[in-house]
């Protein structure tokens, strides 16, 4: 907060900074607060939450899945007073001065979204997360919600979602077992092997989808020219980056040279946070997000059984998916708002886990006997 504070006195345009601010104030806030509930309660409020959250992800699921198959549906939906009410000046002007992705034929943002990239991330760690709860306690009700999260994130027709689908999910299937067979080396190698066949299998997929490809290859030009325009903004001002407004200031007079519109984000978090408050910003992002993730780590190294291991793992796939799709998205490290809670939820869970003992339900204070995995102590 201090950083993006000071950021505001070299910055062309000051009170963008106000914003920024608050919004880190809101998630350190809400990190506390579940830190501190999720210390003092008998009450498991990560599943309390998803429970709550169930119906919306289901509609905005299913609605991104039938709005992508039907077209007419979907187009009636953005001329309704319902979209203007949920999204506002988002909705009220999408086909005039606010023009968004999901007027794409290929692109789908269901009811809540106008932008099928943001809406593919939500919908993907809501999955993860009714996934890892499935684990710890399997209903039909987690896992049919899963699957239809996951199909609407696909549904989207963003490309970093279909990316990431088919990498995270199966990666984390097998990171418990590298973590945990450490001190195995057998173990250990066939762990390895299995995300080097995993990667060398998702290889030969991918060579065979020329069509995604090619549609992915356009938006990584896009993203090449934002990076490389980036690159030199970088060598004009290092330490302070450019300050509110600068990017778009920039931008706005180098876009035409590489094809792309004036009004383009850099598309990468740790550029966007480097170009509005210099180059401590993303240099705090990224050890925040190693600290949550070191703190997994030790968690699914003592775990006291498979089941809890995977569990945990999958929260983790949970912020990795929304750390990775920010480096390619204009979303913050917490995603967006509609993940904000889950991920002040997961960032408190992941030093709470470490200081309890690993229990099977993590919040409730009892070991619950889940299945031992043999020869996985």
């Amino acid at each position: 907060m201090l950083v993006y504070a000071l950021a505001s006195t070299w910055s062309p345009k000051p009170s963008q900074s106000i914003a920024v601010v608050i919004t880190a104030f809101a998630t350190v806030g809400a990190i506390i607060m579940a830190h501190t509930s999720e210390d003092s309660s008998r009450t498991d409020l990560l599943r309390v939450t998803m429970w709550i959250i169930a119906p919306i992800a289901l509609a905005q699921s299913l609605a991104t899945i039938l709005f992508l198959v039907n077209p007419v549906v979907e187009d009636s939906y953005f001329r309704s007073k319902v979209f203007e009410f949920l999204l506002g000046d988002e909705a009220r002007y999408l086909f005039t001065t606010l023009p968004n992705n999901v007027t794409d034929p290929e692109k789908s943002g269901g009811l809540l979204f106008v932008n099928g990239n943001k809406a593919s991330m939500v919908m993907a760690v809501w999955g993860l997360v009714y996934f890892s709860l499935w684990l710890r306690k399997r209903s039909f009700f987690m896992v049919a919600t899963t699957v239809v999260c996951m199909t609407g994130s696909v549904f989207t027709g963003s490309k970093t979602a279909i990316i990431l689908c088919a990498i995270i999910p199966a990666s984390f299937l097998l990171i418990p077992a590298v973590i945990r067979l450490r001190k195995n080396p057998a173990g250990m190698v066939f762990s390895i092997a299995g995300l080097g066949v995993l990667a060398a299998a998702l290889g030969a997929l991918a060579g065979t989808a020329s069509d995604l490809l090619n549609r992915a290859d356009e938006a990584a030009t896009a993203r090449v020219g934002l990076w490389s325009a980036a690159a030199g903004y970088f060598q004009q001002s290092p330490l302070l980056g450019l300050g509110f407004q600068g990017w778009s200031l920039h931008w706005a007079q180098d876009a035409a040279s590489y094809g792309l519109r004036d009004n383009y984000q850099p598309h990468n978090l740790l550029i966007w946070n480097w170009a509005n408050a210099g180059l401590l910003a993303p240099i705090l992002i990224l050890l925040v997000f190693i600290f949550f993730g070191l703190y997994y780590v030790k968690a699914i190294a003592r775990a006291n059984s498979r089941r809890e291991a995977l569990a945990l793992s999958f929260e983790l796939a949970a912020l990795v998916w929304m750390f990775a799709h920010a480096m390619f998205d204009n979303t913050e490290l917490f995603g967006t708002s509609h993940t904000l809670p889950v991920f002040a939820l997961l960032a408190a869970r992941a030093s709470t886990v470490v200081t309890s003992q690993i229990p099977g339900s993590l919040a409730d204070g009892r070991v619950e006997q889940l299945e031992p995995l043999k020869g996985f102590q």
